[in-house]
């Protein structure tokens, strides 16, 4: 049986493993020898590198009675900058990699059990960690998909 948890995450982590103009921000690669050189995780590994993006638990957050093969999946996405890291300080770099991100998704995700039917973004800041040198991005969505 397929998950729209799943198949919504997968769908996300392709999109943006593949984005040219995120690429060119951020360069993502999930066959990365060494983990920290991923840069898209679903959990945060100790020695990640700055910027990263972290792809937090989705949740189905409504299950429709009729038709019962529709169900809305909200899911964050947190964008991580260590300013010290990498010089580069402010809200200019976590912006652009939103940005990137939103452009990516900005197209229907391909998904083998499940049809993208409507998309809202239901939050997008940017905010100081309590780490004052990390600037936190953080893109949140609902997904309405239907099962095919």
């Amino acid at each position: 049986m397929s998950s729209p948890l799943l198949e919504l995450q997968s769908a996300i982590v392709q999109r943006l493993a593949s984005d040219s103009d995120l690429l060119a921000l951020m360069p993502i690669d999930l066959m990365a020898a060494e983990e920290k050189d991923r840069r898209l995780y679903d959990y945060i590994p100790e020695d990640a590198l700055s910027p990263y993006i972290h792809i937090d638990a989705p949740v189905i957050s409504k299950v429709y009675v009729a038709p019962h093969s529709l169900v809305d999946v909200s899911l964050t996405l947190h964008i991580w900058h260590n300013q010290q890291l990498t010089g580069e300080y402010g809200n200019h770099t976590p912006a652009l990699l939103l940005q990137a991100v939103k452009q990516a998704l900005r197209f229907k995700l391909l998904m083998p059990s499940y049809q993208v039917m409507q998309v809202k973004i239901t939050n997008e800041r940017i905010f100081e960690d309590t780490n004052v040198d990390v600037k936190h991005g953080v893109l949140s969505c609902t997904y309405k998909l239907l099962k095919v």
